[in-house]
């Protein structure tokens, strides 16, 4: 899973920049851009809007644009000019460059630099910084002040950015200005920060060097090192006392460092993560008709609904409040209800953050069955020698902030003795990786009764 970014030392202070990020519980919603094939995904803050392609794009490799325009200054008197722009370009890096290299060239230099006139000399000092992420990123930063011709052509305070990095031979550079007030009560800067700590370049990869075909068969793959340890083994796990058992398949890892107190209920657990993305696969189950150890008094039994759905949406609206919201099709033909979505099958469910429901607490399960359809009951599972008494399963996909793309799959189902619960999360790369394996290992649950004697 990518770890989040560093702060840089570019545009603002520390402060200035923590100030200007909301609060998980209020969290501003933009747009996320972005483009698999193009390797790059870019969030805008609120207020922003993509720009249509423009002919003379091409000639600077320009692939995407947008714009923050202003209807009205923070006082409410009217704008002259005042706003925010980006533009993103990839071109070919050149053989031998490094990053820091690109950094200096008084070429790449002028893509954000010809703002303020045409000639190196009369350009204000430029300042650059270059860190390494923890995914791997390499980044350099180039950024301004100064006056140039604003929205409106006229000149006015800016500050420009350049970011840069590089990936699979590429060099992109992300272009931003902002033309602000003396104090930027609009928080026109504010916006570049937030935009250099949601750009990402999500495949980091190398790419593969050509090989000459007389070396080896043409089809031959890439020998992969052999799992190791708890992944490298296949191991069922099963409790014949209340009667369940999966079969954990190699390539997948168990884990036993969860917080058992909290996660009580919880009778299984695997997770992994690496540079293509991550997994996490937790089985519940519990036991109706429990009482409370210390009171003796019965606890109410789970409602299936209520507990894998009615709540659903309110999470997952705060955990991924940038982009749009996808859901996939379940395979028509599966063993049992709990199959892996058909990940060629995608729906957009919300383009955008302002056409989700504007109460996420009053979205039910009804609403996600019936309207959004994500959701669906299941129609009479076995699921090994039990009959599933009530089912339902889920499937939302969105962004979560500083790991990038995620799915989420929930299960639910019931027998007469259990209630059961399995929550899927898949981030960036992990369907292609892992999604088999988790379908192998969906596959093989047994509900399998209480065994006499027992």
């Amino acid at each position: 899973m990518r770890k989040a970014k560093p702060f840089l030392p570019v545009a603002v202070g520390l402060t200035l920049a923590l100030l200007l990020i909301p609060s998980p519980g209020s969290v501003a919603r933009g747009d996320l851009i972005e483009d698999q094939d193009l390797n790059y995904e870019i969030e805008t803050p609120p207020g922003w809007v993509r720009l249509p392609k423009n002919d003379t794009w091409d000639k600077y490799g320009i692939v995407v644009g947008a714009i923050r325009q202003l209807e009205k200054l923070k006082d409410g008197s009217p704008t002259k000019g005042e706003g925010a722009q980006l533009h993103l370009a990839i071109t070919d890096l050149p053989e031998g460059k490094t990053l820091e290299d690109m950094g200096k060239d008084e070429e790449v230099r002028g893509f954000l630099m010809r703002r303020f006139g045409d000639k190196a000399g009369t350009w204000p000092e430029v300042s650059m910084v270059c860190d390494k992420y923890d995914s791997g990123m390499e980044i350099c930063i180039l950024s301004a002040d100064g006056k140039a011709a604003n929205l409106t052509g006229k000149e006015a305070p800016v500050r420009a950015v350049l970011i840069l990095s590089t990936a699979k031979k590429k060099l992109f550079k992300l272009r931003l200005y902002a033309w602000h007030t003396e104090f930027d009560a609009e928080g026109l800067k504010g916006d570049l920060d937030m935009i250099e700590m949601s750009f990402d370049i999500p495949d980091l990869r190398a790419e593969p060097e050509k090989e000459d075909p007389g070396q080896r068969p043409p089809d031959e793959p890439e020998p992969e090192d052999a799992p190791e340890g708890d992944e490298g083994e296949e191991k069922t796990f099963e409790d014949e006392v209340v009667g369940w058992k999966i079969v954990k398949p190699v390539g997948i890892k168990s884990s036993d460092t969860y917080d058992k107190e909290r996660y009580g209920d919880v009778v299984v657990w695997f997770e992994d993560n690496d540079q293509v993305g991550s997994y996490q696969f937790i089985f519940y189950i519990i036991k109706r008709g429990r009482q409370n150890p210390e009171t003796g008094l019965a606890i109410p039994d789970n409602q299936l609904r209520d507990w894998g759905l009615d709540r659903w949406w309110p999470a997952f609206d705060k955990a991924h409040p940038t982009g749009p919201v996808r859901t996939w099709a379940w395979p028509r033909k599966s063993k049992t209800f709990l199959a892996i979505p058909n990940w060629e099958k995608e729906r957009v469910v919300f383009a955008t953050p302002k056409k989700r429901p504007k109460k996420p607490g009053k979205v039910k399960a009804s609403y996600l069955v019936k309207k959004m359809k994500v959701a669906e009951k299941a129609k009479g599972d076995k699921l090994g020698k039990e009959k599933v008494i009530e089912g339902y399963r889920g499937v939302l996909g969105g962004n979560r902030e500083r790991s990038g793309k995620e799915v989420v799959i929930r299960y639910i189902w019931g027998t007469p003795r259990l209630t059961c619960f399995i929550s899927i999360s898949l981030s960036r790369g992990a369907p292609g990786k892992w999604g088999d394996k988790i379908q192998k290992m969906l596959e093989s649950i047994e509900m399998t009764g209480r065994h006499r004697g027992r």
